[in-house]
């Protein structure tokens, strides 16, 4: 930003009553950088489906397994 811009930057922190002391201020200033670390230590979670293919469940069998003589008897299991 240029010395001849009056623009000044957006305040992040603004007091709007009552006298603040500095260290008031500064502990208050510790909470919000803490609440913005903690944040950052815990991303959000992926929005992406989570892919199943190593799945220990799909090992089990669900259903017992047919009897060697069911595609060779097709009419029987129809």
């Amino acid at each position: 930003m240029s010395e001849s811009d009056p623009t000044p930057a957006p305040t992040f922190l603004q007091v709007e009553r009552g006298s603040v002391t500095d260290e008031e201020l500064a502990a208050l200033v510790a909470v919000f950088a803490g609440a913005a670390a903690a944040a950052s230590a815990n991303p959000a979670p992926d929005p992406r489906p989570r892919e199943m293919w190593g799945n220990v469940v799909d090992n089990l069998r669900h259903q017992p397994p047919l009897p060697p003589g069911a595609f060779v008897n097709q009419r029987y299991w129809q």
